[in-house]
Parts: structure tokens; C-alpha cells; sequence
């Protein structure tokens, strides 16, 4: 479906630094749901800025680990 095409792009999006994921894609909720934005979020957090950052910027908004 379309929500597993875009999920599988944007992780070869991150991984491979292509640019094949428009930001139309991601902001479309017919095709991606908030929670599967909130994960690619966390996974560009992490891939741009490392693990410890993506941490303290997550966190610190009052959010718990288990709410992603």
C-alpha cells in the first residue's frame, strides 16, 4: 500500500541520502499516518544529528519514550 512504499523510500531515503520522498509525501495523511510521521521524525533526528541529540530534542518536549 501506499503507506508501506513511503515508509521503505524514506528509509532509503535516509540511509542512501537520496531525495526520493517529497515533503508533500510525508505532510499527506491519505498516505502516511501521524504516528509513521512521528517515526520517520525520529529517524531523520537521528540520522542528522545522532542518537544523543535526537534524545534531548525528543525529551525535552515532555514526551515519554513510550508515546513514540
Amino acid at each position: 500500500d501506499s503507506m508501506a512504499y513511503v515508509c521503505f523510500t524514506v528509509a532509503k531515503d535516509i540511509i542512501t541520502g537520496s531525495r526520493t520522498v517529497s515533503l508533500t509525501e510525508l505532510a499527506d495523511t491519505s498516505m502516511l499516518s501521524p504516528r509513521y510521521f512521528l517515526v520517520i521524525q525520529t529517524a531523520m533526528l537521528i540520522r542528522g544529528y545522532g542518537l544523543s541529540v535526537a534524545n534531548r530534542l525528543l525529551f525535552t518536549e515532555g514526551r515519554k519514550p513510550e508515546e513514540l
